[in-house]
């Protein structure tokens, strides 16, 4: 009866401990692998969006821009995406006003065309990513497809480096001006600031 419960334990803990090949944890060790990391993006129906806004604009805080360019794009050139859409074309566009509404394989060609950018999603963990338009484009935009909804914006590991600095420099430099403009006296807001100024240096 021991054995049998030592062994139950055990199967247990290899299941605890095995890696699922399709976890997000497995996907960020393989990006990091190859020089590449996995930046999150809020998990609901606009993540396609805030991605792509991010890649192409440089902030997520377009993503409705973004959307709303898709659609009218869409609507624009309807004769390359309507026979894709299973329900009435119209309709369909109508529903992708809604923020909360996903987006797939269809909304990413028009974003490919319409930014001239092509994508490229990461989906398998060790597998080559996906070149899921090929339109010729010298620019791209990286994804990670995950749970099957979900995009999350793919980067160089040097990105995240130079990214990291610049924002540390700037805030730096805001700091600066903040506390000189400020007529507190804290002396923990000063700490921290300093800390900051010393850290960006």
């Amino acid at each position: 009866m021991k054995n049998c419960e030592v062994m139950d334990e055990k199967e247990v803990l290899q299941e605890v401990n095995a890696v699922d090949v399709n976890s997000e944890a497995a996907m960020d060790k393989y990006l990091g692998s190859i020089g590449m990391f996995r930046k999150p993006v809020a998990k609901d129906g606009s993540c396609l969006f805030r991605a792509v806004a991010e890649q192409v604009y440089n902030t997520q805080e377009k993503h409705i821009d973004v959307r709303h360019e898709c659609i009218h794009y869409m609507r624009n050139f309807r004769e390359h995406f309507e026979d894709f859409v299973p329900k009435p074309f119209d309709h369909h566009l109508y529903d992708l006003h809604n923020p909360k509404e996903w987006a797939g394989q269809v909304e990413i060609k028009a974003l490919s065309l319409l930014y001239r950018h092509d994508i490229v999603i990461y989906q398998e963990v060790n597998q080559s990513p996906q070149n899921v338009t090929n339109n010729g484009f010298k620019k791209k935009v990286l994804l990670c497809f995950s749970n099957g909804n979900h995009y999350d914006c793919v980067y160089p590991i040097s990105f995240e480096k130079n990214a990291a600095i610049i924002q540390c420099k700037y805030l730096s430099s805001h700091i600066s001006f903040v506390v000189l403009q400020s007529q507190s006296t804290n002396l923990q807001v000063c700490r921290f600031c300093l800390a900051i100024r010393l850290a960006c240096k």
